[in-house]
């Protein structure tokens, strides 16, 4: 046995064999984290302020645990109870409906950044960069200052390539919206209507001069309790302007965004988020086959109610130009995405290794297992891997003097032996 292979143990006549080459773990298929930036209230009725930074959510009963979940709020006085409640007394709160929606359609665990009055929007960019770990990103209510809010994000996409940005597109207002690279952004229209009327539920209650919601107080003291009492006695007493509350519009955003969640898991990333319902919404306004059709020539995907299926996501469209037409499809650019992400993570570990051939070859198979496993999925198209995928060593002499090992992936995401490709490169040790 080589001695640089074994050496003596502490135990007569026992020999331990050392193996020092690089076993790199090659990675299940990493999740979207969407990001979802909207508007959103404490408990105590307060904006949430983008001070807070990233916020990680689990689930809809995760939210309301942390923030407000009430879908309408109603701000009171308890000494002077008005005879009625007037729309600007009542307000939707559009960014808990939709971050509801998004858990309705499939979402899953998320991150959710807010803004409130003041704060300093050019300061968002800043705040999310560190957060490399955000593949889907959305603005999913709507307010006066979103061209700013949706130029930041967009700038995030140059900035954090595997990261995808959903737009909301108006009918009839142009050209759709371009932020950031075309290519990691879709747009979808038109804005949706809750399929269920809203109603205000004491939990809505906003009791401005005791600082607390109504149901807070059930349970209460004495005096708290007559306190709630004495309110839910005279909302069975005024009339409710519930015609304000039942006009209010969705973003399409965060619905799909579920539905993009929902298809992964239960799909895979490479499967297009369409020819799906939408779960408890329906479109504000209907799309017919010649507005559809120009909808599609400019990139924008349509959401349509239809008889059998209900409100459905009719396209799987990135904003990206003719001329860069490979990345014209979401899975395909979302498929993309993951695989850089991923690959990227695997190849880590490689930094402080020795710039030689069994490095090279630990990396290559690492890969290669990992593209394997993706094919077998249905991830990639082909019979045989060699028509699924390729990985290639790309090493010239001057890269290797400097340390830098380059791999070329090539994927067939369209059609087999028709490859799209990556460059990776990650530094070594230097020779």
């Amino acid at each position: 046995m080589d001695s640089q292979e074994k050496r003596m143990s502490n135990y007569p006549g026992v020999f331990i064999k050392e193996n020092n080459r690089l076993a790199l773990a090659s990675p299940g298929m990493s999740k979207l984290v969407p990001l979802l930036v909207g508007r959103f209230r404490q408990q105590d009725n307060t904006p949430l302020s983008l001070s807070y930074g990233p916020v990680w959510i689990e689930n809809w009963q995760h939210y309301c645990q942390l923030l407000q979940g009430a879908q309408v709020w109603v701000e009171v006085e308890t000494d002077s109870l008005p005879d009625s409640l007037q729309p600007e007394r009542s307000a939707v709160h559009s960014a808990a409906f939709a971050l509801r929606s998004y858990f309705e359609n499939g979402g899953g665990p998320c991150y959710i950044l807010s803004l409130a009055q003041g704060d300093e929007i050019a300061r968002l960019s800043e705040i999310l960069a560190q957060r490399d770990d955000i593949s889907l990103m959305a603005l999913i209510d709507v307010g006066h200052d979103d061209e700013a809010i949706l130029t930041q994000l967009g700038g995030l996409t140059s900035r954090l390539p595997q990261s995808f940005l959903l737009l909301r597109y108006v009918v009839g207002s142009g050209n759709p919206p371009r932020y950031g690279e075309q290519a990691q952004s879709a747009c979808y229209t038109p804005d949706l209507v809750p399929r269920q009327p809203l109603s205000i539920q004491a939990s809505d209650i906003w009791l401005r001069d005791l600082a607390c919601s109504l149901s807070s107080l059930a349970q209460g003291t004495a005096k708290q309790r007559e306190t709630y009492r004495k309110v839910k006695q005279w909302l069975n007493l005024v009339t409710v302007d519930y015609q304000h509350l039942n006009t209010f519009t969705l973003s399409p955003c965060a619905p799909v965004a579920g539905l993009y969640c929902r298809t992964e898991r239960q799909l895979g990333v490479w499967q297009a988020s369409a020819n799906l319902a939408l779960e408890g919404v329906d479109p504000q306004r209907a799309i017919g086959n010649a507005q559809h059709g120009d909808l599609n020539e400019r990139g924008v995907n349509a959401i349509l109610w239809q008889e059998q299926g209900g409100t459905t996501v009719m396209g799987a469209r990135t904003l990206a130009t003719s001329s860069d037409s490979s990345w014209r499809y979401i899975p395909v650019r979302l498929l993309f995405n993951t695989v850089e992400r991923d690959v990227r993570n695997l190849l880590l570990p490689v930094v402080y290794q020795p710039n030689s051939a069994g490095t090279w070859q630990s990396a290559r198979a690492a890969i290669n297992q990992y593209l394997h496993r993706l094919w077998q999925q249905g991830g990639l198209y082909g019979e045989t891997p060699q028509q699924a995928f390729q990985v290639e060593l790309a090493l010239t002499s001057s890269e290797l003097s400097l340390g830098i090992l380059r791999i070329r992936i090539g994927l067939a995401a369209l059609r087999p032996v028709e490859f799209l490709w990556l460059d990776f490169s990650q530094d070594l040790m230097a020779a």
